[in-house]
């Protein structure tokens, strides 16, 4: 693994050009929002905003264009000092960790014509030297942890002026870049083993956790609706039709589980699978708890954060997993 390092730099006229087109960006901006809605209103209305003074949409416009110039104003002037600095940090290091923040939002209403929608915006993150930085979908998709890489950015603002590829995960080669492996397992491919009363533990605690998820978020609904058939109200159920349907479908979903969690106990048998780790990455839906993922050449596997932190991108690991329910049941690290 490299060493990471941080180094102060004096901003180059290229890096200037950019810090100047992102000031102008967060110009322009406003001026658009500010003519789109100016004559978007008077074609809507037929008269245009402020003819007639000062009215409820005048008030209720002029609150949102204030909020869209300060914030306009606040990263025009982070980038104005960054610019006047003159100053880059450059971060040089191997990934530590890449991350990806999910954010859901729901608008409209369900009685309307076009229903409610949903909107998802997905924030991606890369870790070096022990400092993330927000960056591009691609960039993020297309180097791995454990790349060794450059990122040159401003002090405030932290805009991205320069992201560099040094060296390749060296794991990666066969997978992706079709080269030779430097090291081969000791063990590879999947095998099979019995399930030990540890693996059973597991099993039974995932099978509770599932349980209670389809009670929390089925229990409500179920309550809504015989509270309305017992009181007699029973035909507002055509109007609130999301109900039952989200009742029958936590229902399906919890036997399907537990069938295959019966058959899982009734086999006795879980998978060992040697491998090797080609990328990690964590995520979050809507500022919840974190997920922990580890890519390998068998798959996907959530895992533990205490297994996660100790992946560097390049290690030879041993994963055992229940056979029906592929539930992770134990990881550990192997010896090259």
């Amino acid at each position: 693994m490299s060493s990471s390092t941080y180094v102060e730099k004096n901003l180059t006229r290229a890096d200037q050009r950019l810090i100047r087109m992102g000031m102008l960006g967060f110009v322009v901006i406003p001026l658009i929002f500010g003519l789109i809605i100016y004559f978007g209103f008077g074609w809507v209305s037929g008269e245009y905003l402020f003819n007639k003074g000062m009215d409820f949409p005048e008030f209720i416009i002029l609150g949102f264009m204030s909020m869209i110039v300060g914030f306009c104003g606040f990263m025009f002037w982070e980038k104005y000092k960054d610019l006047s600095g003159g100053l880059k940090h450059v971060y040089q290091g191997p990934i530590q960790n890449k991350r990806k923040a999910v954010s859901k939002s729901s608008s409209g209403s369900s009685r309307s014509s076009a229903g409610s929608r949903t909107k998802t915006t997905v924030t991606y993150y890369i870790k070096i030297k022990d400092k993330e930085f927000k960056v591009a979908p691609e960039r993020y998709q297309n180097h791995h942890v454990g790349d060794l890489v450059e990122i040159t950015v401003t002090p405030r603002a932290n805009m991205i002026l320069q992201f560099e590829l040094l060296k390749r995960n060296e794991s990666l080669d066969e997978q992706i870049l079709g080269k030779k492996p430097t090291h081969t397992l000791s063990q590879p491919g999947v095998k099979n083993a019995s399930l030990t009363n540890s693996d059973y533990r597991i099993l039974r605690k995932a099978w509770y956790k599932k349980l209670r998820k389809a009670i929390w978020f089925g229990g409500l609904p179920l309550g809504v609706m015989i509270s309305l058939i017992s009181s007699g109200w029973w035909g507002l159920l055509i109007f609130l039709f999301p109900v039952p349907i989200i009742v029958i479908w936590q229902l399906i979903s919890l036997l399907k589980w537990y069938f295959k969690y019966r058959r899982e106990l009734s086999q006795h048998s879980k998978k060992i699978v040697h491998t090797y780790v080609l990328d990690k990455y964590s995520s979050s839906l809507n500022g919840g708890s974190n997920t922990f993922t580890i890519l390998t050449k068998e798959g996907e596997f959530e895992v533990d954060q205490a297994f996660y932190q100790k992946i560097q991108g390049s290690e030879q690991i041993v994963v055992e997993k229940s056979a029906i329910l592929e539930i992770v049941l134990a990881t550990r690290l192997t010896l090259a």
